[in-house]
């Protein structure tokens, strides 16, 4: 334990030989794989069309799922710290946008829920500080992101109420602007000249606005929003310059 505990407290003052002997700009390739939180929070107002409309409250959670990413960057190291410029690409599924529909002048209330994925294509500025062998890193990231949502489908809370599951909404690809901030720390593997990195790092991503599309046959053609994507995330990656 001892033994365990001096060598942490050596990696966390010795200079990495990496980041001292290296002074060329490189590139490098990396893979990512986390697990994420997923929320919505929005309030909407469906109009059917023939004084029919609908308040729909969306208030949701998704958790565990898998994010898989895959990324390419320039780095430009200096001493004591690296400026990197990547993109990187993005997936998310399985992600559950659920809430409570009201029909405006009944007391009539149904549970609706929706599923989908959704994909990110990001640019991320990173600053990595390199002087010693644990290295901490920060990075922004800004892009475009696609929700695809569908599969939606209603319950009546009272199945003994005078509620009835209307026509589903149908499936909807919407674009966004897509942001996210985060921070981590990595390791270089060995000292070895182009050696792998393997990181962890904690991010918040918000992949734009979701919802679904309008019924078929609805007069005019309103869909229901959802609302913005957020995610925090715990995220494993291994790096690789070349």
């Amino acid at each position: 334990m001892i033994k365990c505990v001096l060598w942490m407290a050596l990696s966390l003052v010795t200079v990495s030989s990496f980041a001292d002997a290296n002074y060329n700009n490189y590139w490098s390739g990396n893979v990512s794989m986390g697990v994420g939180w997923s929320s919505f929070s929005a309030n909407d107002t469906v109009d059917f069309g023939s004084g029919i409309q609908s308040q729909y409250a969306t208030s949701s959670s998704s958790s565990s799922l898998p994010i898989m990413g895959l990324g390419l960057a320039y780095n430009a190291p200096y001493p004591g710290v690296t400026l990197g410029l990547g993109v990187s690409a993005y997936y998310m599924h399985d992600i559950n946008a659920a809430g409570v529909k009201t029909v405006v002048g009944t007391s009539d209330t149904l549970q609706y829920s929706s599923q989908g994925q959704s994909y990110a294509l990001m640019l991320e500025p990173k600053f990595t500080w390199t002087q010693y062998a644990i290295q901490p890193y920060v990075f922004v990231g800004a892009g475009v992101a696609l929700n695809d949502f569908g599969n939606y489908s209603e319950t009546p809370t009272d199945p003994n109420g005078g509620a009835s599951a209307g026509t589903p909404f149908n499936t909807e690809d919407e674009f966004s602007l897509a942001y996210e901030m985060g921070i981590g720390v990595q390791y270089v593997l060995s000292q070895k000249a182009n050696a792998p990195i393997v990181a962890l790092d904690y991010r918040f991503m918000n992949w734009g606005n979701a919802g679904v599309a309008a019924t078929t046959g609805q007069v005019n053609g309103e869909g229901l929003n959802f609302g913005n994507l957020r995610t925090s995330s715990v995220n494993l990656s291994l790096i690789v310059p070349f």
